[in-house]
């Protein structure tokens, strides 16, 4: 049977990150202690494939590094934190509606300029002057 440990490049390509991304996130503290050969490479166990593609998609989802390290610890504690997802997901849902409400609005407010701009007639400015 094949050994299912990885290198860091191996596991780079595995879960679709950058080794400097994986080398961050175990400096923050988001994955468990490393083991190294004896010339100081890194090997992964297969169980750090899924908790990368954890802290991956949870970071596409706009969760911060600090929410990933507390519902990562929460799960080492053996407590579920499902609830605690589905309520950083609710606040996220919620900042993002209020982000298209703004920026509806923007749209709105820059089609009125423009549709005003049309039917403003100026002279052009002669080229290399400043309309002050």
């Amino acid at each position: 049977m094949r050994d299912a440990r990885m290198t860091i490049g191996e596991l780079a390509r595995r879960v679709g990150l950058t080794t400097q991304g994986i080398r961050y996130y175990e400096r923050e503290g988001l994955l468990p202690r490393i083991s190294r050969t004896h010339i100081g490479y890194r090997i992964y166990e297969p169980e750090v494939l899924s908790r990368l593609s954890f802290i991956k998609q949870a970071r596409h989802l706009g969760l911060s590094l600090g929410e990933v390290k507390e519902i990562l610890r929460m799960s080492h504690l053996g407590r579920a934190p499902c609830c605690r997802v589905r309520d950083l997901l609710a606040g996220k849902l919620k900042e993002l509606d209020r982000k298209i409400a703004e920026l509806l609005g923007f749209e709105t407010n820059c089609s009125g300029s423009s549709t005003r701009s049309r039917k403003c007639r100026t002279k052009p400015i002669p080229h290399g002057r400043c309309a002050a």
